[in-house]
């Protein structure tokens, strides 16, 4: 895990990525607390992922980054933020004050109460990479796709297989645009296109179908 969290945060520095917290570099996700999500509605997981810190990255927007990388069947998700809610950052900003550890512990208590008061986005697009061997069914169930929104069917084949960090700038590139066009000037140093595309193994031709 650490390798890979190392690459991100190379990456994230360079795009100016709005990330507010990391887990430790080992953490991972066991089976029961997947077992305690997946039962859940999808604001419930957000609000149970967050509060227990079962996420990999935090960003300041709330909205959780989850990577379970520890079988053949890696699952990635993004776990947007359903609260419409303006960032700390943003928050003291306003206030005419710094964006620091000082002011955010000062403040702290303040910003929580816009945080339990905050209405819910009338819009939410969470993203999910998935690789599920079992469920494939050839021309309706891929074995590796992408699940982007809620209560839906969508299910968009790969033929690749992600990593932790293509994943993660996929969400960033749809997501958060602007840190997207900050990392391109980067891009010879990142090598983005042998990232999130060359360097990605072929799933079997099944999983496209």
């Amino acid at each position: 895990m650490a390798s890979f969290q190392d690459m991100l945060q190379q990456v994230f520095r360079a795009a100016h990525f709005p990330v507010d917290e990391y887990a430790p570099a080992h953490w991972n996700l066991d089976q029961n607390m997947i077992g305690e999500l997946r039962v859940l509605p999808y604001i419930d997981q957000w609000k149970l992922a967050l509060k227990e810190k079962w996420f990999h990255i935090k960003m300041e927007d709330h909205s959780l980054f989850v990577f379970n990388n520890t079988t053949n069947e890696p699952s990635y998700q993004y776990l947007q933020s359903p609260l419409a809610l303006e960032s700390f950052r943003i928050f003291l900003l306003k206030k005419g004050l710094q964006y620091n550890k000082r002011n955010k512990a000062e403040y702290a208590a303040d910003y929580e109460f816009s945080f339990d008061t905050a209405s819910l986005k009338d819009n939410l697009t969470p993203i999910r990479y998935d690789v599920d061997k079992q469920a494939y069914k050839a021309g309706w169930h891929p074995m590796a796709h992408l699940h982007i929104g809620l209560d839906n069917g969508i299910r968009i084949a790969l033929r690749r297989k992600l990593s932790p960090l293509a994943f993660s700038l996929f969400v960033m590139r749809h997501m958060y645009p602007e840190s997207w066009v900050r990392l391109l000037p980067f891009s010879d140093q990142f090598k983005l296109r042998r990232v999130v595309r060359e360097t990605l193994h072929k799933r079997p031709s099944c999983s496209a179908i």
